[in-house]
């Protein structure tokens, strides 16, 4: 909630209530059922409209965003990597060894990290979205990365 300086909360879905004409929320949204606030309306979506793409206006989901069935979107830069454990430690002598498309994708999660191909990687039907300020290194070692498509700008 939102406190005001007479200490009176004004709770709303997202940030609290707020009486200025001058701020505005826009295609933000909350899971009025989990939550159990209502209003305002337009902001408070099912549990169901919170996973399906459609419901979130003006989103990129061709790059910022990820939204997988059954689940509330995710920003591809925190993504959870779970079940992602990267052989290596990511030094020059013992590089983090990627091996699918999803380790490839955690790359992000350091950008300073040395990172060397333990297998071919095809991102065929997925498109990129560039590593911004990537000062690691990435060592192909004979494997390659087939289909890369970038959208964005960065190292690669």
């Amino acid at each position: 909630s939102v406190l005001n300086t007479r200490r009176q909360s004004y709770m709303g879905g997202l940030i609290g209530d707020s009486r200025s004409r001058v701020s505005r929320v826009v295609n933000s949204y909350f899971d009025r059922d989990v939550s159990g606030i209502t209003t305002p309306a337009d902001q408070g979506k099912t549990t169901e409209e919170m996973k399906n793409q459609g419901t979130y206006v003006n989103w990129d989901f061709d790059g910022a965003w990820s939204l997988k069935d059954g689940e509330y979107p995710k920003l591809r830069s925190v993504e959870d990597t779970a079940g992602l454990e990267l052989s290596g430690e990511g030094t020059e002598v013992n590089p983090y060894i990627i091996e699918t498309k999803e380790q490839l994708d955690s790359i992000r999660k350091d950008i300073t990290a040395c990172y060397k191909l333990g297998s071919d990687i095809d991102l065929n039907n997925e498109t990129w979205m560039s590593i911004s300020q990537f000062s690691g290194t990435l060592d192909g070692d004979g494997y390659v990365i087939r289909n890369l498509d970038t959208k964005g700008t960065g190292s690669f």
